[in-house]
C-alpha cells in the first residue's frame, strides 16, 4: 500500500530480533551473532581494527536512548562491553579513524514527542576504555550518514529532530585542526541511516540513497538516487573511491548483496 507523505521509506527495516537471539530474548552472552541486550531503533556501528563497535541506540522505537556500548572481536566472535557514552543517545552516528571511534550527533528523549537532535561529538580511544568530547558538529542532527575519508570524516544529511525536518546539510570534521567546515549539501534534503556508508580497509566508500519525506509506494517506486549520486561524486573530489547502492535494506537479499558489495 502507498506509505504517507512524511513517513520514511526505510522505516520498515527497524528489526529488533536481529540483536535477540532465537527465543527473542537478549542473548546475555556474545555468540558472534546477537549483541548482549537488544536495541529497538538506531545505534552507531563501525569497524576499527578488526573490532566491530556497537554505540548507544534507542531501546524503543525512536524512544529511550541507551549509553552502553559494546565490541565485537571478529576473529572470536565474542562481545565485550565497554566504557558507555557520557550521556544516553540514540540515532548516532559512529566512524572510525586513527584507530579511534567518533559518536557524533544523534537525539535524546525519552518519548517520541521529546525526541531532539544534539550536537555532542564524542571519541572513544579502545587503549584508555574512555570517551572524550571533541569540538561539537555544527548542527545538531540525528540518523546522518557519516563516513571517514582520508583524514576527514563527513556528516551527510540526517533529520534535525524528527523526519519532517529532513537536512540536506554536509560538514566535514577535520580531526588533525579539531575543526568542522561546511562541503557542498546535498540536492535534496534526506536522512541517510541504516547503513548508508560503508568504509572498507581500501579506504573506498559505499553509499545507499537514503530516506525522504516525500511520497513513495511501499514497493520502492518512485524512489531517487540522485542524492547518492552526488555523494559519490563529492567523495571522488575529495580523492576517495566511491559506488552509490539503491538498494531497500528491508530487503534482506538485497541487503546481502549491498554488503558483499561494500566489502
Amino acid at each position: 500500500r502507498p506509505r504517507r507523505r512524511g513517513r520514511c521509506s526505510t522505516v520498515r527495516c527497524h528489526r529488533a530480533s536481529a540483536h535477540r537471539d532465537a527465543t527473542g530474548a537478549a542473548s546475555g552472552r556474545g555468540d558472534g551473532g546477537c549483541q548482549p541486550r537488544g536495541v529497538g531503533g538506531c545505534g552507531g556501528v563501525c569497524v576499527a581494527d578488526a573490532k566491530l563497535y556497537a554505540i548507544g541506540g534507542h531501546l524503543a522505537q525512536n524512544a529511550k536512548p541507551d549509553a552502553l556500548c559494546f565490541v565485537l572481536e571478529l576473529k572470536t566472535g565474542v562481545w565485550s562491553p565497554i566504557a558507555p557514552l557520557p550521556n544516553r543517545c540514540g540515532a548516532i552516528a559512529a566512524t572510525a579513524l586513527s584507530g579511534r571511534v567518533h559518536a557524533i550527533g544523534g537525539a535524546i528523549g525519552d518519548t517520541p514527542v521529546e525526541k531532539k537532535s544534539v550536537d555532542w561529538h564524542y571519541v572513544y580511544a579502545p587503549k584508555g576504555d574512555r570517551w572524550e568530547m571533541l569540538t561539537p558538529s555544527p548542527t545538531g542532527e540525528n540518523h546522518t550518514g557519516t563516513v571517514t575519508v582520508g583524514n576527514f570524516i563527513h556528516v551527510i544529511g540526517g533529520r534535525v529532530d524528527s523526519f519532517h525536518t529532513n537536512s540536506n546539510l554536509h560538514h566535514a570534521y577535520d580531526a588533525q585542526k579539531d575543526r568542522w567546515e561546511m562541503r557542498r549539501p546535498l540536492p535534496t534534503a534526506r536522512s541517510l541511516s541504516l547503513s548508508s556508508s560503508f568504509a572498507s580497509p581500501s579506504a573506498r566508500t559505499r553509499t545507499t540513497e537514503g530516506a525522504t519525506t516525500s511520497y513513495a509506494l511501499a514497493d520502492g517506486e518512485g524512489r531517487d538516487a540522485s542524492a547518492a549520486d552526488q555523494v559519490v561524486e563529492e567523495i571522488k573530489r575529495s580523492g576517495g573511491q566511491a559506488v552509490a547502492n539503491g538498494a531497500d535494506v528491508a530487503d534482506w537479499d538485497a541487503t546481502k548483496a549491498l554488503v558483499e558489495q561494500a566489502v
